[in-house]
């Protein structure tokens, strides 16, 4: 029998979420299908109601701080980036599987990032001038080809997968599965890297590098990486 990637992904997610200590607010699905939609002006009220009463979630906060950062309140965005929250992977801060922020991979609609939460407070932190521009704790993205970094993060994550699938190795449908798990992978981290270099541009003050990176960005249409989203706001502040 062929992999039913829906069933499957549904139920990796749970897993994935349990394995990474990941809370849900209740309004952790409605607010991310907000962001996936591209209604940003509606996920940052909703995201900071369910904060105030009291509906709080490492996920949920890096929601609202990421919307925060899309509304280009660096400050503001950095004070919810404050705790430990998702990493980027479940392994380590630039770990072979993104957070899953809301439902499941593959073909199951889902919310993710491809940025640590730290790295996110650095971005913000950077942004409001409180961080001098290097490297620092994004030396992977800054300084590697975009391309070999997204291939290499890609392979990880098929390689996860291709793990984590032992029980299923006999399926005819396997290989499809892993190899379109590698492909959304490897786009995603490219458009999670070019949105990290456009972001570095803009607090250096070379806007044509940064609209360059935002245009790349934008151009790999990831609508399910809140990467995605905040390249698309950042870029029409631009003009």
């Amino acid at each position: 029998m062929a992999i039913d990637r829906r069933a499957f992904g549904v139920g990796l997610a749970g897993a994935l979420l349990l394995f990474g200590g990941r809370a849900r607010a209740a309004s952790d699905d409605d607010l991310a299908r907000l962001i996936l939609d591209g209604r940003l002006d509606e996920a940052r009220p909703a995201a900071e109601l369910a904060l105030a009463e009291g509906r709080t979630s490492d996920v949920l906060r890096l929601m609202a701080g990421a919307l925060r950062f899309a509304d280009g309140d660096y400050s503001g965005a950095g004070s919810f980036f404050g705790g430990d929250g998702p990493a980027a992977g479940f392994f380590t801060g630039v770990g072979p599987v993104g957070s899953y922020l809301m439902g499941g991979p593959l073909d199951v609609d889902v919310l993710q990032t491809r940025v640590a939460t730290e790295q996110w407070r650095y971005l913000a932190s950077v942004r409001t001038g409180e961080a001098d521009v290097s490297a620092a704790q994004l030396t992977e993205i800054l300084t590697a080809d975009i391309e070999a970094h997204a291939e290499r993060q890609a392979a990880l994550e098929r390689a996860f997968y291709d793990g984590f699938m032992l029980s299923i190795a006999s399926s005819p449908g396997r290989a499809q599965f892993l190899d379109g798990t590698a492909t959304r992978a490897r786009e995603q981290y490219r458009c999670a890297a070019h949105f990290v270099r456009a972001e570095f541009a803009i607090a250096a003050n070379k806007m044509t590098d940064a609209r360059t990176s935002l245009e790349a960005a934008v151009a790999v249409a990831q609508p399910e990486l809140i990467e995605y989203h905040v390249a698309q706001a950042e870029r029409a502040r631009l003009g």
